[in-house]
Parts: C-alpha cells; structure tokens; sequence
C-alpha cells in the first residue's frame, strides 16, 4: 500500500474518532444539560405498573415501554421533547390513572462547545390527569412530580 494513502487513512480515522468522541451527551464541562423529570410516588396510592403514552407521526396512541417504579428513589420519567404534552398511564388495584405532563420546549445555546439544548419549561398538570394531589416543582433545569 502506498504510503500517501496510508496517512490519508490515518488522517481520515483521526478525524472521525475526534468527531464521534465530541458530543456532549447529557452533561457539557460538567454542567448536566439535559433536563430530567423525576416521579416520586406515595408507595400506599398501590401503583404497580407506569407507562407512558406515545403518539406516532400519523397522530396513533399506543402504550410505551414498562417504566420501573422503585420502592425507595425517584423515578426518572421519559418526556417527548417533540411535543409539548407527555402522557403516562399508570396501573394501581385493578384501575387506570392518567398523569397528563405540559410545558413548553425552549431551544438555547448553551455554550459554543455544547452547542444548543432543549430546555423543558413552565411544567404543568394537564387536564386528563385523574390523581387528585400532584405537586410540580422545579428544580434548577429538573422537575419533580409528586403524586400523594
């Protein structure tokens, strides 16, 4: 092989490792920059079962993936950040609950290295939500849903 080629390869590989170890995943020089919405649940509400609600791109409803619920720390809770609703079933003694999430998407540029970010805002407690004492909080970049 010869060896112009050889450092066109070299170079090549360089410059795409540099790439694909470039993206900031959820934190950027140390500052967590995507936001999290955290459930915490009274454990005697009987929840046995989370999912939530997605919407496919010809407006279909269907029922996500199982979400643990753990017995002692906060549940992380998966939110669509292409719309401005997120919707969550959950299961307690044989009945159907809805928790119905809405905000507003704002897009910032969170530094030149990081780039712009979605940031989650104004979280509220939609209509369809069938629980009567839930509690939005926000704290710093992060929400804290309490269901008692």
């Amino acid at each position: 092989m010869p060896k112009p080629l050889i450092y066109s390869i070299s170079a090549f590989m360089l410059v795409l490792l540099a790439l694909i170890g470039s993206g900031c995943g959820p934190y950027c020089d140390g500052v967590k920059i995507e936001p999290t919405v955290r459930l915490e649940v009274d454990m005697s509400l009987g929840i046995e079962r989370l999912y939530a609600l997605t919407v496919d791109g010809n407006g279909q409803e269907s029922i996500g993936e199982f979400i643990a619920i753990s017995d002692y720390s906060y549940t992380e809770l998966p939110i669509d950040m292409n719309s401005g609703t997120t919707t969550f079933i959950l299961e307690r003694n044989g009945a159907t609950d809805v928790l119905e999430l809405l905000y507003s998407i704002n897009v910032e540029l969170e530094s030149k290295a990081c780039g712009f970010t979605l940031k989650l805002e104004d979280m509220s407690i939609g209509g369809q939500t069938t629980f009567s004492n839930v509690i939005v909080a926000k704290q710093y970049k992060d929400y804290l849903i309490t269901i008692e």
